[in-house]
């Protein structure tokens, strides 16, 4: 930490997870006791409402039709 450019990269190279609460006890209660599986399902639900999956390329609709119907006629064979 002596050296000026570890210094600087330090905040961009330290990990602080975001599920797991570090707060005091205390601190933890009185922000309404939320368990990792709470934390968990509230980043879930505001990534699911945020995310845009990009378009399909032309033409993979289609292909996945194709491989759908290969797949069924196969299973029908059986």
């Amino acid at each position: 930490m002596s050296q000026d450019v570890t210094a600087k990269r330090c905040p961009a190279e330290i990990w602080n997870p975001t599920l797991m609460d570090r707060q005091p006890w205390d601190v933890w209660e009185a922000a309404g006791s939320k368990s990792a599986t709470d934390r968990i399902r509230a980043k879930q639900k505001k990534i699911l409402a945020r995310h845009t999956p990009p378009p399909l390329p032309k033409g993979a609709a289609e292909k996945i039709a194709a491989v759908l119907r290969e797949a069924e006629a196969r299973s029908s064979k059986r």
